[in-house]
């Protein structure tokens, strides 16, 4: 066995490495060398890469998309416009029916009026009506509204509704209707399907304003306006009659004044005046033929004259009629009384004429048509006259002052319901005591503080015609009435009113020239200029009594202390009635009849002065008999009035309903006319906008891409 003497020695054997070492280190190393052709090779290799990752990643991306495509398009997705549920076709829903049944819709189409045409499609939708739903109908007619019990309850609701006279604005029933069905589940789906012709007239600015506002806090409601309106309308139509006046003294020729218009085209027509007798029947009193169209409406006018005492009714109508058959004929009503007794209390026969002549001029005291009957006495003799309710007012022309008894008579006729006017002039400077007694304030509207006197050129009365009933004749020749040219140079200072003194017509300078006051049942007026003096003479008051208006104005006097003024006899539909009653009755009961046969009772307290009706007791245009039992020795009184559909409802021009839509929002209304688009409507918003056909053509687009991309990618180069 070998040993090694020096065996630390073996790790020299690491030395060993030394020269392997060194010849790595030292060993030369290879030349890299590229052909060309090579590196191009190379080069195009890596480009050729990168292409073909783009396009199998294009190609991946439009495979996946045409999977996603095909799978959406399979699922059937739907959009919807409203915040409501989108679900079931034939799940059960809370919906409103809302019907313009005002007197437009009675517009006859095909033999159908637009309120027919509107049940019609109504009948047609409530069949379509998912089972279990909850439906409320609702019309223009004031009242509340609530969810029918089922869908033949409202069928029968729909058969029921009639032309509304007096119709509320759509807003309003609009209105009512989603507060109807904010009542509902609020699981179901609402929808609100509204009834109308899409007039100017029914779509006011300020109607869209209110049903905007309304759609924008219930967005959870479908709404669907059905347009039941015609593009063409063919209208002939009356205005309502302008009337000379609506109470005449027998004799006094009647002025009635109506407008004939056309819509459409150049006709002739024939136009018919008639007035009602006992017996129910008619009589043509006369009878015009004109031209109209539309660029040239025609003003017709009438008269009648030699009417006895008592209520007359007729009408004026158009012979021929046509699709809206409302406006075909106006009707009217006039009152024939004796002639109202006035007492003219003055100092000389002569300072009375100037009212006498504006009150009852010469000429109709001949032809016995005034409709006042003039009586004069001096003021020496107002004492001892007897001042009952046969005279229908009393004017004090200048006085100086009154006897404590004359003031009491005045006041108790006052009081009676008598009609008093003060014209006060110079006279008074000398008798203030005696107008600011106890006594005469107890009738004397207010207490005199001095003389007023204007500039060199006047002043003058400005009223304001729409203050005050006394003014209604001046309402249609606002701004034509020349007060200017009426100068007033003096004038009474009143002291500062009592509150129950209201001034009627104030001058220029806004102190009172007339001034009223309510004395017991009676008026009392106050007139602080006079109308006795002769205008030229020198240091005269006024020159009131110079032109027109001064009879106006005079007229109009007598007749507000007479009573007149209190109550019409013409009305338009929805406004209530008011008819004067004798000074003295028992309790009465009113019958109130219509040409129809239709008929109601009302009743009032014995001595009641005015019998008041609310519309719904005169609901319709016609010409209404008011007749009460005789009881005891009071005998049977025959009272009338009529009722005209106001002439706006004749205004038959469409609004856009594009523009409509847009201004409503396209997402929020849908306007639609025929089942089709109906049945297409209703689908969008029940169950949402189909998407399927759109996902289709995409997936098919996205196919045609993969294909071409699919060839071009693997064609060979």
């Amino acid at each position: 066995m070998q040993q090694l003497l020096n065996p630390y020695l073996l790790p020299g054997l690491l030395l060993a490495a030394i020269p392997v070492i060194l010849h790595l280190i030292m060993r030369q190393k290879p030349k890299r060398l590229e052909f060309p052709a090579l590196r191009f090779l190379q080069q195009k290799k890596q480009v050729n890469s990168r292409r073909l990752k783009i396009r199998h990643w294009l190609l991946l991306l439009l495979r996946v998309l045409a999977v996603c495509l095909m799978v959406m398009a399979l699922t059937r997705p739907r959009t919807n416009a409203s915040l409501g549920p989108i679900g079931d076709q034939y799940a059960p829903i809370a919906a409103a029916f809302v019907f313009d049944t005002s007197p437009r819709m009675a517009y006859q189409k095909e033999n159908e009026t637009r309120l027919e045409a509107s049940q019609e499609k109504a009948r047609w939708l409530l069949k379509q009506m998912p089972s279990e739903s909850h439906i409320a109908v609702l019309d223009s007619s004031l009242g509340p509204a609530q969810f029918q019990i089922d869908l033949g309850s409202a069928r029968q609701r729909v058969d029921r509704l009639e032309i509304t006279p007096n119709a509320q604005s759509l807003s309003v029933s609009i209105e009512t209707a989603l507060n109807v069905l904010s009542e509902a589940d609020p699981q179901l789906r609402q929808e609100l399907y509204v009834y109308t012709d899409l007039t100017e007239m029914a779509w006011s600015p300020s109607v869209i304003s209110k049903v905007n506002q309304l759609l924008e806090e219930s967005p959870q409601v479908s709404v669907y306006f059905l347009d039941q309106g015609v593009e063409d309308v063919r209208n002939v139509s009356l205005d309502p009659i302008t009337l000379s006046s609506e109470v005449l003294t027998e004799n006094s020729p009647l002025r009635l004044q109506t407008r004939l218009a056309s819509t459409s085209g150049s006709s002739q027509q024939t136009v018919e005046l008639l007035l009602d007798q006992t017996d129910g029947t008619s009589v043509k009193r006369d009878t015009r033929t004109v031209t109209v169209s539309p660029s040239s409406p025609q003003v017709l006018e009438f008269a009648l004259a030699g009417l006895p005492e008592g209520i007359h009714q007729g009408r004026i109508q158009i012979g021929k009629r046509d699709n809206l058959p409302f406006d075909n004929e106006r009707f009217f009503t006039i009152d024939i009384r004796p002639a109202w007794k006035i007492l003219l209390v003055s100092e000389s026969e002569e300072e009375a004429v100037f009212l006498q002549e504006a009150l009852a001029p010469e000429e109709l005291r001949r032809r016995k048509q005034a409709r006042f009957s003039i009586e004069r006495i001096d003021f020496s003799e107002l004492e001892n006259t007897n001042l009952d309710r046969s005279w229908a007012a009393v004017c004090l022309l200048d006085p100086q002052g009154l006897s404590d008894a004359a003031w009491n008579s005045l006041h108790n006729y006052a009081q009676q319901g008598g009609g008093v006017a003060f014209f006060m002039g110079k006279r008074a400077r000398n008798g203030l005591a005696s107008f600011h007694s106890e006594v005469a304030q107890t009738v004397f509207p207010a207490k005199l503080a001095r003389l007023g006197r204007a500039d060199r050129l006047g002043t003058s009365l400005a009223p304001d015609p729409f203050s005050h009933p006394l003014l209604r004749e001046f309402r249609d020749l606002e701004g034509k009435v020349p007060w200017e040219f009426l100068p007033v140079y003096r004038y009474w200072v009143l002291e500062e009113l009592p509150l129950d003194v209201r001034t009627v017509i104030p001058f220029q300078n806004t102190l009172p020239a007339l001034i009223e006051r309510q004395v017991g049942q009676g008026r009392v007026l106050l007139m602080t200029t006079p109308v006795s003096e002769v205008p030229s003479s020198q240091g005269a008051w006024n020159e009131l009594v110079l032109e027109w208006p001064f009879v106006v104005l005079s007229d109009q006097m007598m007749l507000y202390l007479a009573g007149t003024l209190k109550g019409r006899l013409n009305y338009l539909e929805g406004q209530s009635v008011l008819l004067s009653l004798p000074e003295k009755h028992p309790p009465l009961t009113f019958v109130i009849s219509s040409p129809s046969g239709n008929a109601t009772r009302v009743s009032s307290k014995a001595n009641e002065k005015e019998l008041f009706l609310i519309p719904s007791q005169a609901p319709v245009a016609a010409n209404y008999q008011v007749r009460s039992s005789s009881t005891g020795e009071q005998k049977l009184l025959s009272l009338g009035f009529s009722v005209n559909v106001p002439d706006t409802m004749s205004q038959l021009s469409r609004t856009n309903p594009e523009v409509l839509q847009e201004t409503m929002g396209e997402d929020r209304v849908q306007i639609v006319r025929d089942q089709e688009e109906i049945v297409r409507a209703i689908g969008r918003g029940r169950t949402g906008q189909e998407l399927m056909g759109l996902f289709a053509i995409l997936l098919a687009f996205a196919l045609g891409a993969e294909y071409i991309l699919a060839n071009r990618f693997y064609r060979t180069d």
